[in-house]
């Protein structure tokens, strides 16, 4: 609605005043598809060339409103052919800027994190069509160098370095101290080199362009966001530095024989680097689990497994209370004649024994020559194995039952990340590609031999989800003359359509009033005839917009 220099969308203005019923309807107005005999007509391309951000708006003030607004993205055809039909799916606007880049829309709904939302089908048609067309082949080039490193990893530590086992020293031959040596200083060199160049990069580019509501409290210090998010890929490099540090082939360079791990300082640096050594292979499995996105149910089983990891912790911070708790009160007997209780350290070794069924026969016999002692053992094994497994089993299930059916869109949630981190990565030419191979400039077929809109993408799909019996396209079989006023559409609940269509009504007379008091304000008389311009052209707005679109 246009009234001297100001400009107000109807649709934008419904939001903002909290009338989304009113929103809801504009919008399957504009994304209700009308056809006469001669021209199709669709809103979708009005809608994003006057709100490009228009996602990012919904996400924001309506997010009920986005299921309107992709449900109207979606065709299917009534017509069954051995069990497939026919689907349109209008995602040009989601994929690509007016420009031809990349558009940021994908990135709008990720950070919307509904799992429901991203499970909408055409929400995961693009981030599967992104991910099998580009993204897979750029996550997998740019992860390349962390498998190698975990292959590595493991040939040197776990499979060629038999140096470190004790009583086989003099089978350490020249061919395996070179192949560990090469192993590691791959890792140190090449891969934590490299590793600490792009994530320098990252935090010092990406924290100038993050903003504080981007930054998360970590111990009551603001930390940005991109700190957090790559912990685990610091956390690698520190133990990687570390281990660097601690290896007994540095400590024994200059030692004969040459490249040996068996000197003096090796031996002493071998214990703390055989611990950083195993928090190392830790960390790099951790990171190698970002290898998941290529299968969704791996990606849904791998978030119920961190889903439920917070009850299992929470399990093992209980138990180690109790197992306090009762190896206190076990030291406190005294019974020293008892082997296992002489004092706590004891005890709860011991009392971890029993709840693991690893003590023995003789152990329980001890127990039972003390009639104090054997009552608390069984009093601690009746609280944690029966009550407090019990209590994880069903907490267990509870959170599974509560999330099983998000899992899915949470492991799509997790895929569009990574399609949306790749797509920034991805070269102009590269997408320019990506988008001519998809031929959104043809017009798409509804049926055999009906040409339809550019700007989709037809694919065929099982007919039994969301099957309909109802054509979804409006057609008018008269006169497709320019000065012919479309007709009169019926609706399904007429009662229901008036009311909204005077809700709207109403609304665009408000709105009007507003446009003519800010318009009279600088100019003297013009808020009479202003007024009289927005009224005729919403009383007869409806007409007047169809013939417009034929005329284009």
């Amino acid at each position: 609605v246009t009234v001297g220099s100001e400009s107000i969308s109807p649709l934008m203005w419904a939001i903002d005043q909290g009338s989304l019923e009113a929103a809801d309807a504009m919008l399957q107005d504009l994304l209700t598809i009308r056809a006469d005999r001669d021209l199709y007509y669709f809103g979708v391309d009005a809608l994003f060339s006057r709100h490009p951000d228009i996602v990012r708006r919904l996400c924001a003030d309506a997010p009920d409103l986005l299921w309107t607004l992709l449900d109207g993205l979606v065709w299917r055809s009534r017509a069954v052919d051995n069990g497939w039909r026919r689907a349109v799916y209008f995602c040009k606007h989601i994929l690509i800027r007016e420009d031809g880049s990349c558009s940021s829309v994908m990135q709008e709904i990720c950070n919307r994190k509904d799992p429901k939302l991203m499970c909408h089908p055409v929400v995961a048609y693009v981030v599967d069509l992104v991910w099998a067309k580009i993204a897979r082949h750029t996550f997998f080039a740019r992860n390349a160098a962390l498998m190698m490193t975990l292959v590595l990893y493991t040939l040197s530590q776990a499979v060629l370095d038999i140096g470190t086992q004790k009583g086989v020293y003099e089978d350490e031959g020249a061919g395996t101290r070179f192949a560990v040596a090469l192993c590691r200083a791959f890792i140190y060199f090449v891969f934590l080199g490299s590793h600490m160049v792009t994530h320098i990069k990252l935090a010092l580019y990406g924290n100038r362009a993050e903003s504080n509501e981007n930054s998360e409290a970590l111990g009551g210090v603001k930390v940005p966001s991109i700190l957090s998010k790559h912990a685990p890929c610091y956390t690698l490099a520190l133990v990687l530095f570390a281990m660097l540090a601690r290896d007994p082939i540095v400590n024994c360079l200059g030692k004969s024989p040459f490249l040996t791990q068996h000197c003096v300082e090796g031996e002493i640096v071998s214990p703390s680097y055989e611990v950083l050594s195993m928090l190392g292979a830790l960390n790099l499995y951790v990171l190698a689990s970002d290898y998941c996105v290529f299968s969704i149910r791996i990606a849904a089983f791998a978030f119920m497994f961190n889903k439920v990891m917070s009850e299992v912790m929470l399990f093992l911070f209980g138990f180690a209370v109790l197992l306090l708790a009762f190896g206190t009160g076990a030291a406190a007997l005294k019974a020293d004649d008892v082997h296992g209780f002489e004092n706590l350290p004891n005890s709860i070794a011991s009392l971890l024994d029993v709840f693991l069924g690893m003590a023995h026969a003789d152990d329980y016999e001890r127990i039972a020559s003390v009639p104090v002692l054997k009552l608390l053992v069984m009093a601690f094994y009746i609280v944690t194995a029966v009550y407090l497994v019990n209590l994880l089993i069903a907490q267990l299930a509870n959170t599974y039952s509560s999330t099983v059916e998000d899992m899915v869109g949470f492991a799509r949630m997790r895929r569009g990340v990574k399609v949306v981190e790749e797509m920034d990565l991805t070269s102009r030419n590269r997408w320019d590609g990506f988008v001519r191979s998809l031929r959104m400039d043809l017009p798409v077929s509804f049926c055999e031999g009906d040409a339809g809109m550019p700007g989709a993408i037809e694919v065929m799909e099982r007919a039994a989800p969301g099957a309909t019996n109802v054509e979804s396209i409006r057609r008018y079989g008269g006169t497709t003359s320019f000065d012919a006023v479309w007709p009169e559409e019926e609706s399904v609940n007429a009662t229901d359509a008036d009311d909204r269509l005077e809700r709207m009504e109403n609304l665009m007379r408000k709105m009007a009033k507003k446009l003519d008091k800010s318009t009279a304000g600088r100019k003297g008389g013009g808020s009479t005839a202003g007024g009289g311009s927005v009224m005729s052209s919403w009383d007869g707005g409806s007409d007047a917009s169809l013939q417009s679109g034929k005329s284009e």
